[in-house]
């Protein structure tokens, strides 16, 4: 059932859903779906970013592995009880800027990256190609964040020259990209 914002946020996408009775739980993830308006994504704000978010505890809070389907106007995501439920801007909580690229962490730990991509230190296949001020191609890059891939929550991140490396919030250390110097730290170029 669709309310009046029950919850007000300027950065809501559409209409706060507010699924009840509140205190409803299940012994089992239920999927919910809303819809919203594409048209009301704030100007600036990625459409990739978006994600369902539940209102808990006072806050707005990611709901883990939730998708936004822009072209549908839909939000999908796994719960395990009733709340409060909007599309919101998935906020960053840290940007590192490297040589030619830069990357950031989401409050959910989920790292993005923008910028060059020659040597893959956005982790990410590029969307686009780079120009130089000359307007020559300078190769691969994304001017929008995209998502690293692999699905491992970050709690930290660092933009090198060609390379990223990220501290897993389970303690491992990753890194991708250029390698020619050792920058993995495993031994291998």
């Amino acid at each position: 059932e669709q309310n009046e914002p029950g919850v007000a946020d300027g950065r809501v996408v559409g209409a706060v859903y507010e699924f009840g009775p509140d205190g409803t739980t299940f012994d089992e993830p239920v999927t919910i779906t809303i819809a919203f308006d594409a048209s009301n994504v704030p100007a600036g704000v990625s459409p990739r970013l978006l994600r369902l978010h539940t209102f808990a505890e006072g806050a707005w809070q990611l709901v883990p592995g939730s998708t936004v389907d822009v072209e549908a106007g839909t939000g999908s995501g796994a719960t395990l009880h009733f709340s409060a439920y909007a599309v919101l801007p998935t906020s960053f909580t840290m940007v590192s800027s490297g040589e030619w690229h830069s990357c950031g962490l989401t409050t959910s730990g989920s790292a993005w990256c923008w910028g060059s991509n020659s040597a893959g230190q956005l982790g990410a296949p590029s969307p686009g190609v780079c120009v130089d001020a000359e307007g020559e191609a300078s190769g691969p890059c994304a001017t929008q964040a995209v998502e690293v891939l692999g699905g491992i929550a970050f709690r930290s991140i660092e933009a090198g020259n060609q390379h990223t490396c990220g501290v897993a919030v389970t303690g491992e250390a990753y890194c991708w990209g250029d390698n020619s110097r050792g920058q993995f730290g495993n031994g291998s170029l």
